[in-house]
């Protein structure tokens, strides 16, 4: 197995003059790796686990001072991962799969090329060893955009703050196991005639776009009524809305009615608590 991560950092501080400073930083971490998941079992190249991943994270901000009693700050952030596992094979159709020079028609009837190399495939003669790998499975591109700005306001003996913030949630997910097929056999000729023991076999995509948004705005003043009595006050409103997919390609269960899709029997996954 072998592996690597590059990552850096970088930030930068402008002071504009008394009233105006910036902002900001960038991290990025990038890294891959081939890795065999079973060193015992599964050793053939071209099976082995293919991962790669990048996280990254940047920030803006700017604070404005227009007079000694107001202080507005405004930040945006963005942090974005994603991450693969894959194989060296998955570009191979199993129903035409080239292998040290000989062409194999492995006819699992997935056609989805998202989903293509060689199944995942046990023979119980021979335990503990197998053929193929149950990737892929891909995490990302998954983001977070945030949005905020606060006043601050001296005013007497009260120190006010108010403000808001917006958050974006994005995700972008094709997880499932064994998309390939999953097969089993008890002898080696039961492989090689095609006499199943069991096999399962996945259709469709799994492929989903998922975002949902956060909203929250509050209000609070630390009221200094002596030098040795201050009251904090405060309120503050949160909002999450409800989990959509960009193709309305999720669903409920309703034990009253059975499986119901978003944009057809229901109008969304669940009510928005407000």
């Amino acid at each position: 197995s072998q592996s690597k991560i590059y990552a850096g950092v970088g930030k930068i501080d402008y002071h504009i003059n008394d009233k105006h400073s910036l902002s900001g930083m960038y991290f990025r971490s990038p890294g891959d790796g081939t890795l065999v998941d079973d060193p015992t079992n599964e050793v053939s190249p071209q099976w082995r686990t293919v991962q790669d991943a990048v996280s990254q994270v940047i920030s803006v901000g700017e604070t404005w001072a227009p007079n000694s009693s107001v202080v507005n700050s405004f930040r945006f952030g963005d942090s974005h991962y994603n991450q693969v596992y894959t194989v060296p094979d998955a570009s191979q159709n199993p129903a035409n799969y080239a292998l040290n020079g000989t062409n194999y028609h492995f006819y699992t009837g997935q056609t989805n090329p998202a989903y293509f190399g060689f199944p995942r495939t046990r023979i119980k003669q021979f335990p503990g060893y197998e053929l193929g790998l149950a990737w892929p499975k891909t995490v990302g591109p998954d983001s977070v955009y945030q949005i905020n700005d606060s006043v601050s306001y001296l005013q007497g003996k009260h120190s006010l703050k108010f403000g808001g913030e917006i958050l974006i949630n994005q995700s972008t997910n094709n997880v499932a196991n064994n998309t390939k097929g999953a097969f089993r056999f008890n002898t080696l000729t039961d492989f090689f005639t095609g006499n199943l023991n069991q096999a399962t076999i996945a259709t469709g995509s799994y492929l989903r776009h998922l975002h949902n948004e956060g909203y929250a705005v509050f209000a609070q003043d630390d009221w200094r009524i002596t030098p040795r009595l201050t009251v904090n006050l405060g309120l503050r409103y949160e909002l999450n809305t409800v989990i959509k997919e960009s193709n309305n390609l999720v669903g409920s269960f309703d034990p009253a009615v059975g499986f119901e899709q978003v944009g057809k029997q229901i109008p969304s996954l669940y009510n928005g608590d407000h």
